[in-house]
């Protein structure tokens, strides 16, 4: 037998595993992003509570602005981790700055 054929059945199996993690794929980005539109609803309907109840005003909006600005921020340098890795592939070393 060739080492370079595919047994019986292999390119089946192969279509099967890939259907299988795209339908999991896709599931999961949509429950994603529902739990994504129910926490911005939720933090929207709290402002609206807080402003009527308590007052708050604009400025509150512009304060929230600037914290998700400042979220942001820290969340790039994340897309930038330099890892070191050993032969064994356990992260050795991991660096990032957040100032950069």
């Amino acid at each position: 037998m060739d080492k370079n054929l595919a047994p019986s059945g292999y390119g089946v199996f192969l279509e099967a595993v890939k259907k299988r993690i795209r339908e999991i794929q896709v599931r999961a980005a949509l429950s994603a992003n529902r739990k994504l539109i129910l926490l911005y609803w939720s933090i929207g309907r709290d402002i609206l509570t807080r402003q009527k109840e308590q007052g708050w005003g604009a400025k509150v909006i512009d304060r929230l602005a600037r914290n998700l600005k400042y979220m942001r921020k820290l969340e790039s340098p994340a897309r930038k981790i330099k890892c070191n890795r050993d032969r064994s592939m356990q992260i050795k070393h991991c660096a990032f700055n957040l100032h950069g």
